[in-house]
């Protein structure tokens, strides 16, 4: 249908297309700088992200690093309660003896020792079935 269309050549014609061109040529460098400016806002806003991001990511870390660290203070502090308890026994003269009765069958004159073979029972028992 355009095809059919002559445009006239007259002064009023060229004016209005020469405006026409002049606002399609500002529509465009307006289309661009808004282009420019959504552009610049995407970097500016997408690099603070990305260090936030990495920041989170690192204090999410050091917070189970920490939660690890007091679990493991605390299972140091029992250790080292249990270990003061042992001192202040050791110290004492007849738990001493007392241990290494039992536990190195060191004897007082006079006195039998009879030592438990129960494990050394069940373990032979245990070997015999196999």
């Amino acid at each position: 249908m355009r095809d059919n269309v002559i445009p006239l050549n007259n002064e009023h014609t060229i004016q209005k297309n020469k405006e026409n061109m002049k606002q399609r040529k500002k529509e465009v460098f307006k289309r661009r700088r808004i282009a420019v400016i959504f552009v610049l806002a995407m970097v500016l806003f997408t690099i603070p992200s990305i260090r936030l991001f990495e920041a989170y990511n690192e204090l999410v870390s050091n917070q189970s690093e920490f939660a690890k660290a007091i679990s493991e203070q605390k299972e140091l502090k029992k250790e080292k309660a249990k270990a003061e308890k042992q001192v202040k026994l050791l110290q004492d003269d007849e738990y001493v003896a007392k241990v290494a009765r039992s536990k190195y069958l060191y004897s007082k004159k006079g006195e039998a020792i009879y030592p438990d073979l129960a494990p050394f029972l069940t373990e032979n028992r245990s070997n015999e079935g196999k």
